[in-house]
């Protein structure tokens, strides 16, 4: 038991003493700064350009990027990337996360419903202050809905497109 227990944190201690090549799709970089490699090392960062390797200091870093381990980095890296950018001699990173998107049928009932609703409102209003003139019921809904059509229209296709990103975004691909 004590030789299985010593051989686990003798392993452990030589996975954290590896420097971890972060994954090429991971990382994001001006096509200007040709090829990049990013190194995640005891909590630093350091940026390969070439034959030169560089540390980045943590204080130009993102706050998401300090005082990682390697389980945090590779939770992070899951569903996100890192973008790496120039700064004056050295070099800077940013923590992003992938959006979801793609979801057809989303999209779909998202613009429906933003369209739908926005219309469902607008000529709502118009009837309802058509209904408080009483006798000129019928004229004033006319006059209306002539003179607000447009805007209205505008309005829900804005929201269609909205909220079908909306849509989208929550039911496409994990």
């Amino acid at each position: 038991m004590n030789k299985l227990h010593c051989i686990g944190v003798f392993s452990l201690i030589m996975t954290s003493a590896v420097a971890m090549q972060l994954p090429e799709k991971s990382i994001i970089a001006p096509r200007g700064m040709g090829n990049i490699k990013v190194q995640f090392d005891n909590g630093d960062f350091t940026v390969q350009k070439g034959s030169e390797k560089q540390l980045t200091q943590s204080c130009f870093n993102d706050p998401a990027l300090r005082n990682l381990n390697k389980a945090k980095l590779c939770a992070l890296l899951k569903n996100g990337y890192i973008q790496v950018k120039p700064h004056g001699n050295g070099y800077c990173l940013d923590a992003h996360q992938r959006l979801n998107g793609g979801g057809f049928f989303g999209a779909w009932a998202g613009s429906i419903l933003g369209y739908g609703g926005v219309t469902f409102i607008g000529h709502g209003l118009i009837h309802g202050v058509a209904a408080l003139t009483g006798p000129f019921y019928a004229p004033t809904a006319a006059t209306l809905t002539t003179m607000c059509a447009a805007p209205i229209h505008a309005a829900a296709t804005a929201a269609g497109v909205g909220v079908g990103m909306i849509g989208a975004v929550a039911t496409g691909p994990v």
